[in-house]
């Protein structure tokens, strides 16, 4: 939905329609959150399309922004009152969420879809189609006025997710800008001469989408072991437990709060792993009312060279199965599940 509202912005944009565009990217607010990231290159497109005249920069900018903010306005009241910051970024931690253990080690940020550590998650992400069309773009086009239309919301929004993510741009953050890219790789697919050239990207997009869906399938499918461990939670704790996952799909399937290394979740999962006692575990999980520790066995990794927190570390399983407040409740192939039998003394 936010590739097509995003398409949408900038048609209405195009066409002087300043009212519909903030109606429509008031509802990508509300749709995806990193789509605040489109204002500010909207707002430069109508300063630089409005030829230096400042009265028609601000008339064309309060046009758009009266029902952008109308439409808004409450959804961040209601983040501000529930949650303090309507605009979250990982590093506002609240003084509640700030860590009570500090840890020294290195930690490597995981995500398959992190566009330095992993460039190949741009191919899989939009396909080698697309990027060659939009480099033929790159190539052949001879650029114009009307190219500074597309290239600004792509170049800024690009530039300030890297500059706001810290560097660690994924791909999935792109997703406002697939529309513009799209358009764009249009634009280059249309400068093959070539019938056959064009048929074999063609068979490749067709490719490409067989082999998404396939891949989706498979990999969206939830494994019997798994289920027998959601149905556990669901039938064996209380309906306000927190538990300790770090797969949202757990929130969904067992009806349970799920919480993982998020700004506002556990701050101190990297101590708790690699540094914490018994005593200092159970004080860090007690802070979050954390009863149960669910572990994805697919999710446990070997920590000997890299710590990262995209899974469980094989030393804190092998120090938690020593610890006598941690009894395992549930095992087979897929899940183990742990639970805190005693608070901290």
């Amino acid at each position: 939905p936010i590739a097509a509202l995003t398409v949408l912005c900038l048609l209405t944009l195009a066409k002087n329609q300043y009212f519909l565009t903030g109606v429509v990217l008031g509802l990508a607010f509300l749709t995806k959150r990193n789509a605040y990231l489109l204002a500010p290159p909207i707002l430069l497109i109508i300063a630089y399309y409005s030829n230096r005249d400042v009265k028609k920069v601000v008339v064309r900018s309060l046009t758009l922004g009266i029902p952008l903010v109308l439409l808004t306005a409450p959804d961040f009241y209601f983040r501000y009152s529930n949650f303090g910051n309507p605009v979250p970024m990982p590093s506002n931690l609240t003084q509640e969420s700030k860590a009570l253990y500090a840890f020294d080690g290195n930690i490597q940020l995981y995500d398959i879809g992190h566009i330095i550590a992993n460039p190949v998650s741009i191919v899989k992400s939009f396909g080698i189609v697309l990027l060659i069309s939009i480099g033929a773009y790159l190539l052949f086009r001879k650029y114009g006025r009307k190219d500074i239309f597309l290239g600004i919301p792509i170049l800024s929004y690009v530039v300030l997710a890297f500059y706001l993510s810290g560097g660690n741009l994924l791909d999935r953050y792109l997703s406002p800008i697939l529309g513009p890219l799209a358009i764009i790789g249009a634009i280059g697919f249309s400068s093959f001469r070539s019938k056959y050239l064009r048929y074999i990207l063609i068979a490749g997009c067709i490719l490409q989408f067989a082999s998404a869906s396939v891949f989706t399938y498979v990999h969206r499918r939830i494994p019997s072991g798994t289920k027998q461990g959601y149905a556990f939670i669901r039938n064996n704790t209380p309906t306000d437990a927190k538990i300790m996952c770090t797969k949202n799909a757990l929130a969904l399937h067992a009806e349970r709060v799920a919480m993982w290394s998020t700004y506002a979740s556990l701050a101190e999962l990297p101590y708790l792993f690699w540094d914490a006692s018994e005593e200092e575990a159970l004080e860090i999980l007690e802070k979050y009312n954390i009863e149960y520790i669910f572990v994805e066995k697919d999710r446990i990794y070997d920590d000997r060279e890299v710590n990262h927190l995209g899974g469980y570390p094989e030393s804190f399983l092998a120090k938690q199965s020593t610890w006598p407040s941690f009894e395992l409740v549930f095992d087979n192939e897929s899940i183990g599940i742990w639970k805190i039998t005693r608070s901290p003394s």
